[in-house]
């Protein structure tokens, strides 16, 4: 008896040491009391920001309305990033992106902005995965990107093997599945 007591709580401590990374998700993260740090702070699996093309750079906002001098993807993500992965606090995550301009006016600012820290994108034990949501490239082009350009999918799209394996993630509108509008409890 003593030896099946020793087996199910060795598989059970087992079982709890290969438990995946809890997928926290910040959304709109750039609008948190200290962007990017609460988000690593708390091992979020995922996190957002929203950007804006303005001259050559890359703001970080919700809104055009809402650019702030200084805020913008290299200094509020990439550099940190960057500072991180150089430290024993780094872990792999997700940098989901959401682009809000036209894909073929952001894509070469974005390009030029992530080249630099490209190494930090590539399969690895621990790496920054880039999903680009928002406006997007046509699905059968997601092949043609750089390898460390990953696409939010979309439920209604059929994508080749090839684009597939570009999608880091199907999203859709919650208002697709439920009628709740945020307030109360979510029905049955």
């Amino acid at each position: 008896m003593a030896k099946l007591i020793f087996l199910f709580f060795s598989l059970l401590f087992t079982s709890i040491l290969v438990q995946g990374q809890v997928k926290i998700h910040s959304h709109n993260d750039y609008t948190h009391q200290k962007p990017f740090y609460d988000a690593v702070k708390n091992k979020a699996f995922s996190i957002e920001a929203d950007i804006f093309v303005v001259g050559d750079s890359l703001f970080v906002a919700h809104s055009k309305a809402e650019i702030k001098h200084g805020n913008t993807l290299k200094k509020m993500y990439l550099a940190p990033i960057e500072i991180l992965s150089k430290t024993d606090e780094f872990y792999s995550f997700q940098l989901m992106i959401d682009v809000k301009d036209r894909w073929g006016l952001t894509y070469p600012v974005l390009l030029k902005a992530l080249k630099p820290y490209q190494q930090l994108f590539v399969k690895g034990r621990k790496k920054v995965t880039i999903a680009i949501s928002g406006s997007r490239p046509a699905a059968s082009t997601f092949h043609n990107y750089p390898v460390f350009f990953n696409f939010d999918g979309l439920p209604n799209v059929v994508y080749t093997p090839e684009n597939l394996k570009r999608v880091t993630m199907i999203s859709d509108n919650f208002e697709t599945y439920s009628k709740w509008n945020g307030v109360g409890e979510i029905s049955a």
